[in-house]
C-alpha cells in the first residue's frame, strides 16, 4: 500500500527507540521479549505520549531486528522469528483510548500469519492497523516488510479488557 511505502521511507536509524515500558511515562512493564529485539518506532504514538490526541488513526509501525540474527542451519533467516514481531499490535489499539482512560489488555485469541517471501535483511518493518474494536474484542492486521518486499501478513483477533479489571 502507499501508506506502507511512505512509512518504509523512514529507515530504522532515523527512528526513535521503541522499548515499550522503558520510558517513565509508560504504564507498561517492559516485556522480556524486548531484551532480544531492537525496536524503532516508525509511525504512531502511545496514549501517554505528548503527541497523542483524539481521533488519531489506529495504526502503529515499528522496525525490529534481533540482537542475534535468528538463522536456520542453512544460514537463512528463520521465518518463525517473524511471529513475535507480528504479535505486538497493542499500540494500534491503545491509541483509541485517551491518557486519562485505563489501559486495555489484549489477549490473543487467534493469530494467523502467512509467510510470503524469505527475509534477507536484519530489519523488518511491522505495519499494524487495528481494523475493528467492539464488544470487548479487537481485530488487527499486520504487514511485515523487509528489503522493500512484503514478506508476511498476519491477522489477529484479541480479547480487549480493561487492565486490572
Amino acid at each position: 500500500s502507499s501508506a506502507a511505502s511512505d512509512v518504509y521511507k523512514r529507515q530504522p536509524q532515523d527512528c526513535p527507540k521503541d522499548g515499550t515500558g522503558d520510558d517513565d511515562a509508560s504504564p507498561l512493564t517492559r516485556p522480556p521479549l524486548f531484551d532480544h529485539l531492537d525496536f524503532r518506532r516508525a509511525r504512531g504514538t502511545f496514549p501517554w505520549a505528548d503527541d497523542w490526541h483524539p481521533g488519531l488513526p489506529l495504526i502503529y509501525s515499528r522496525w525490529g531486528r534481533y540482537h542475534h540474527r535468528p538463522e536456520r542451519p542453512d544460514g537463512s533467516y528463520d521465518p518463525l522469528a517473524l511471529l513475535p514481531m507480528a504479535d505486538l499490535p497493542g499500540p494500534s489499539v491503545w491509541v483509541r483510548f485517551g491518557p486519562g482512560e485505563p489501559l486495555r489488555q489484549l489477549v490473543s485469541l487467534e493469530l494467523t500469519i502467512h509467510f510470503l517471501e524469505p527475509v534477507h535483511d536484519d530489519w523488518v518493518l511491522a505495519d499494524f492497523r487495528a481494523r475493528w474494536l467492539g464488544s470487548g474484542y479487537a481485530l488487527s492486521e499486520c504487514d511485515l516488510w523487509s528489503g522493500g518486499r512484503l514478506v508476511a501478513v498476519a491477522n489477529q483477533m484479541m480479547l480487549l479488557r480493561q487492565r486490572g479489571g
